[in-house]
């Protein structure tokens, strides 16, 4: 027990932030490799790699379009557009649990100094292995996330900064909203995280009971939402299956 003490306060006494630096790292540098693992993104990588040519291939899905804007000031080099897009994901994941997490301390009105913290966020990481899963292959929702937690803490700074309807706050806001709408164009079905911002906004400034409630009654809309989304797509296939047969 000593022992698993003294190992606890020795990890406590890094920054969480070093903490997932290092972690991320050690998969980065051991597990890596820029290779096409589902079929969407060798579409996305071969429509770049083969010039861009509609009449030979087309881009994976319209609401990855971001990422397509981003890789096409790339030359239309296959192992180039592949090692690039497969860096560009895993910065992304990072740069997404980084910025997921640090907004957790802010929901949560810590500072994010306490011992406790180090050994808590290592854990997640242990129970959520998929964070470190997303950054070895193609996908394009880190990004999004990325832009999303961009955008939602600094809205909240700005409202809990501001005075009044000034042109700072103003500015600010828009700010927001741009970042909001580029993550958009990397996943637009990721889109709903709006709701959660707005959530948030919500339930800033009144009590804690009215809160819940308010929390109460969005998580209801979203999860009316989601099951409408998910029996909209099972019946899809169940008819797609139907008439193949």
């Amino acid at each position: 027990m000593q022992f698993v003490y003294n190992l606890k306060r020795a990890v406590d006494s890094v920054p969480w932030y070093w903490a997932l630096i290092i972690s991320f790292g050690v998969v980065f540098a051991f597990s890596f490799t820029p290779v096409y693992i589902h079929p969407d993104s060798a579409q996305s990588i071969l429509f770049h790699a083969l010039g861009r040519n509609f009449n030979v291939s087309y881009p994976y899905a319209p609401y990855t379009a971001g990422m397509d804007l981003l890789l096409s000031v790339l030359p239309p080099s296959e192992p180039l557009v592949r090692i690039v897009a497969a860096v560009i994901c895993a910065l992304s994941a990072f740069l997404a649990t980084i910025l997921t997490f640090h907004l957790s301390i802010r929901l949560l009105d810590e500072k994010g100094t306490g011992n406790f913290k180090t050994t808590y966020y290592l854990l997640a990481l242990i129970a959520m292995p998929e964070l470190f899963y997303r950054m070895l292959f193609y996908q394009t929702s880190s990004m999004a996330l990325c832009f999303f937690c961009c955008s939602h803490l600094l809205i909240r700074k700005t409202l809990r900064s501001s005075n009044g309807p000034g042109f700072s706050v103003l500015a600010r806001i828009l700010v927001a909203a741009l970042l909001f709408g580029a993550g958009v164009t990397f996943r637009w079905n990721m889109a709903t995280y709006m709701l959660f911002i707005l959530a948030d906004c919500l339930t800033m400034f009144i009590t804690p009971r009215r809160a819940i409630i308010i929390g109460l009654g969005i998580y209801f809309g979203m999860a009316v939402l989601s099951s409408f989304g998910f029996i909209t797509i099972v019946a899809g296939d169940c008819l797609s299956h139907l008439q193949s047969a």
